[in-house]
């Protein structure tokens, strides 16, 4: 009985031993290897990469005649992109304003002294507000075209042209008043029409090309002055020419292309007059808004 106890605890104490040695062989093997051994890959001379270029990507490559041995090799990405600078934003910087001062005696309203501010500060439509009091202030009107011009405003260029060959609100100054008209009606030719108004008589030819370009963009006006151009006998061009330019703003709702061309029409400018003719173009010249021709047809 009791060689048999010895037997046993000596049996237990064998392996007791075993297992511990067996789970210390287990972890040595499973251990990773010591990162300080393990050589670098970069160069210690190689600057570091900086803050606006993209680092270099690994790739491998073959030499030719070294046996196959594949080599680690660097190569550049692509170029970094070039700096995005944000947008000035015109209704947010101030801009200077080379515009006509306001004489003293120029009375403003609280809405007026703030739209003037505005516009100086730099907002566009606010300039454009200010061109509206052509008529009650035609100082303050010419001021805000001006400022609204430097603005890159195209509307408002035109209107500063307009002031300056007619003397509104700044001192007459013709020379530079058609600079301004031309740069805006070659800009944008929704804006010819004062181009053509001012140059009628001084550069017909111009302002005739002027109209048809405004025409062209179904600005009903400039077609009727496309018309008046060739019936007043300032440019070169026959009555149906004339008649075709007031269709065509008539066709977009003109109110004097749809009378012009029913004058034309009664008065025989045209040819021989035809009843059907006329009462077709007093009706379309009555839904437009001409008075005399819904009354004649009465």
């Amino acid at each position: 009985m009791r060689s048999t106890r010895l037997a046993l605890i000596i049996t237990t104490g064998w392996a007791i031993v075993a297992t511990a040695l067996w789970l210390r062989s287990a972890q040595q093997l499973s251990a990773p290897p010591d990162v300080a051994s393990a050589p670098s890959r970069a160069s210690s001379t190689s600057p570091p990469p900086r803050g606006d270029e993209p680092e270099a990507e690994p790739s491998l490559a073959r030499a030719g005649d070294d046996g196959g041995e594949v080599h680690r090799v660097v190569t550049p990405t692509a170029e970094p992109p070039a700096a995005r600078h944000p947008r000035p934003d015109p209704d947010a910087s101030p801009v200077g304003c080379h515009c006509p001062a306001l004489p003293a005696s120029v009375a403003l309203t609280p809405h007026e002294k703030k739209s003037l501010e505005r516009c100086e500060a730099g907002r566009r439509w606010d300039c454009t507000s200010l061109v509206m009091n052509q008529r009650s202030n035609p100082v303050l009107a010419a001021r805000g075209a001006a400022q609204g011009c430097n603005l890159g405003e195209t509307s408002a260029c035109a209107m500063y042209g307009h002031f300056l060959v007619r003397g509104i609100g700044v001192d007459v100054d013709e020379a530079k008043g058609f600079e301004v008209l031309r740069k805006a009606c070659a800009d944008d030719a929704r804006e010819c029409f004062h181009l053509v108004l001012d140059g009628a008589d001084r550069f017909p030819d111009e302002a005739y090309r002027a109209a048809q370009r405004g025409c062209a963009v179904r600005r009903d006006l400039q077609c009727k002055q496309a018309g008046d151009l060739v019936r007043e006998k300032k440019v070169l061009g026959t009555p149906a020419e004339a008649a075709a330019w007031y269709e065509s703003g008539c066709a977009l709702g003109d109110e004097r292309s749809c009378n012009r061309l029913l004058d034309m029409t009664e008065k025989g400018e045209l040819g021989a007059v035809d009843a059907r003719t006329v009462l077709e173009r007093r009706r379309r010249a009555c839904a437009t808004g001409t008075l005399t021709a819904c009354d004649a047809l009465k």
